[in-house]
């Protein structure tokens, strides 16, 4: 009988981490490892870390050393300590020779053997890397299921399922990995090439997921749009999106990480006509100027862009477009970004992101010349970011009135938080509904809402 340790995990970065962590979560639990959120209370502690950009790694760098400065404090019994994820895949030699205190780095292929990983530097061993994990396996309880093969069973999931969002909405990944040219990520070297769930799966997980009690999935991938392509010879996401609908429980699906050149005509189909898809699309653009989409690699040019926008506009009445922009990009001058406030204007798009690039090593904007200083990337992304802010105001403004069906996430003592179908969690914020009894109103439900004011740049409702 192998020995109860307490386990402190931490997620970092996007999503689609957060769903490895749920695995890794799941198989831990299935060898006897309880959870804490204090490191002092900590035997082992996993950190699950991101590298997508350089704020992410700094993150990713402070919470190691945060949490490493627990070990043989006195007040504290932490005897190991486990680096995971896409920092762990991209610097895995590089973190042993920086940070001693680190006792196991493994990466994304190393997800299933979490737990073998943990119990090995727990019984005092160190430094391992990712080609010995074969070597230390344990033996596995009759219940375990590995994160790689714990979709095999399409009618039986009678193992533990451990979520880290609200019961009430999930995150289900449907690919990994990404094949897309864009010079500016570093993702398809870390994460893979472009890798799709069979579709049976992902009907098998979402089934589960709806029997849980979950009422809104949320597909994520790093190109959800080219979902099926490896697999089937052709993109498949309508016709997946078409049978998680069919699901009983599921009211609302939304669709996030799309690619404007892989939207095709069948999944702009899909979102105007099936009632329980969200009209909402998540497709990052990055740029509005034929310059600097050229040095990004991004296969469209600005004319493209404004008709890809356009087309969505027209074929699926009230949508709600997020995307995000890059700013200081390699070749960028200032008038590429008042080319970008223009297409901004103009398009009144409902949800925008402005982030400074980042000059990533191994990427191929990584050795352009004509770099933008960091001084500059802040100054454009002040005056870009200001010009979006006048536009939002206006949007918003023009919200009043209407009345919309709205998912309750929380209740914050004074206002009731919630969703609408053009907010997506944790990046849309929320809606603030006020009035009385509306702290009877229990999360997870669904309500009728009116947007009666705005406030800065929140809409305020009433519950109807």
């Amino acid at each position: 009988m192998t020995m109860a340790y307490k386990l402190m995990f931490v997620t970092l970065g996007c999503a689609k981490n957060l769903v490895d962590s749920e695995k890794m979560l799941e198989v831990l639990a299935e060898y006897g490892f309880s959870f804490t959120d204090d490191p002092a209370e900590a035997d082992a502690a996993v950190i699950n870390t991101c590298t997508f950009i350089d704020e992410a790694k700094s993150e990713s760098i402070d919470h190691i050393l945060d949490i490493a400065s627990y070990k043989g404090r006195e007040k504290g019994h932490l005897k190991a300590l486990v680096v995971a994820g896409c920092m762990a895949e991209r610097y895995r030699e590089q973190l042993y020779d920086e940070i001693p205190e680190i006792d196991a780095v493994i990466g994304l292929s190393g997800i299933q053997d979490i737990a073998s990983v943990v119990y090995w530097v727990l019984n005092g061993n160190r430094k391992l890397m990712l080609d010995d994990i074969p070597m230390v396996r344990i033996v596995k309880p009759k219940a375990y299921i590995s994160a790689d093969n714990y979709l095999e069973n399409k009618t039986d999931f009678r193992h533990r399922r451990i979520s880290l969002t609200p019961p009430f909405w999930s995150y289900l990944k449907i690919a990994d990995g990404c094949d897309n040219p864009c010079s500016f990520c570093i993702l398809p070297k870390v994460r893979g090439r472009f890798r799709s769930v069979p579709m049976d799966l992902l009907v098998a997980r979402a089934r589960r997921l709806a029997e849980d009690g979950v009422r809104e999935l949320n597909l994520i991938a790093q190109d959800t749009s080219n979902y099926g392509r490896d697999l089937y010879g052709k993109p498949r996401l309508a016709e997946l999106i078409s049978r998680l609908s069919e699901l009983d429980g599921i009211k609302w699906l939304r669709i996030l990480y799309t690619y404007p050149l892989h939207v095709g005509s069948d999944l702009v189909d899909v979102i105007a006509k099936n009632p329980k898809v969200c009209k909402y699309i998540d497709v990052p653009l990055q740029h509005a100027s034929d310059n600097v989409l050229k040095a990004m690699r991004r296969g469209m040019d600005r004319a493209g862009t404004e008709k890809f926008i356009d087309n969505l506009r027209e074929k699926i009445p009230g949508v709600c477009i997020r995307t995000t922009f890059i700013i200081g990009h390699p070749h960028e001058t200032m008038k590429d970004v008042e080319t970008l406030a223009e297409f901004v204007r103009e398009k009144k798009l409902e949800k925008v992101g402005f982030f400074r690039y980042s000059n990533e090593e191994g990427t191929a904007s990584y050795g352009f010349d004509k770099q933008v200083s960091e001084a500059e990337k802040k100054k454009r992304l002040k005056f870009v970011g200001a010009e979006y802010d006048r536009v939002l105001k206006e949007m918003n403004s023009e919200m009043v009135g209407r009345e919309l069906e709205a998912l309750v996430e929380d209740f914050d003592g004074k206002t009731l938080l919630v969703r609408s179908y053009r907010e997506a969690p944790e990046v849309d914020g929320f809606i603030k509904v006020r009035g009385k009894n509306v702290k009877m109103i229990s999360n997870g439900s669904f309500i009728g809402i009116r947007i009666i004011k705005t406030a800065r740049y929140d809409l305020v409702a009433e519950a109807l």
